[in-house]
């Protein structure tokens, strides 16, 4: 029903050419794809990638929807730091970061700021990983 939700909002956005609507319901049906892939629903690949790249491209067209970027930087971040793409997960996470403390989104830095703090774990410890799981 939410996506059935969100496809319908999103055509209406469409129709009524409303970038900012657009923005945001790109960014509800991209938080719905990864949740159904993390196991809300069918489990399978995230392919929440393939709406957020859409969406910024909207909201880095004008400097008015700078602020909109910001849950886009974050997201981008999430999905390539699950992918173990660390160099493209800072790259967006750093964007999330300056976009959100020039906001004074504080909410939207706790997200930054532990995805980054998983980033650095799984950096660190992802020899340890590897290792433990080669030798299963």
């Amino acid at each position: 029903m939410a996506f059935k939700a969100a496809e319908s909002g999103l055509r209406a956005a469409v129709a009524n050419k409303d970038s900012s609507q657009i923005i945001a319901l790109l960014s509800l049906k991209a938080m719905f794809t990864r949740a159904v892939s993390l196991g809300g629903g069918r489990p399978g690949p995230d392919k929440s990638i393939d709406l957020n790249p859409a969406a910024l491209k909207i909201a880095e067209s004008n400097p008015k929807y700078e602020r909109l970027r910001i849950r886009f930087y974050d997201n981008i971040c999430q999905y390539y730091k699950d992918q173990r793409d660390f160099a493209k997960a800072y790259y967006y996470g750093n964007k999330g970061v300056e976009l959100a403390t020039k906001y004074n989104q504080q909410r939207s830095l706790t997200y930054a700021y532990s995805g980054w703090a998983r980033l650095i774990i799984l950096r660190v410890n992802m020899p340890k990983v590897l290792h433990c799981w080669i030798r299963r």
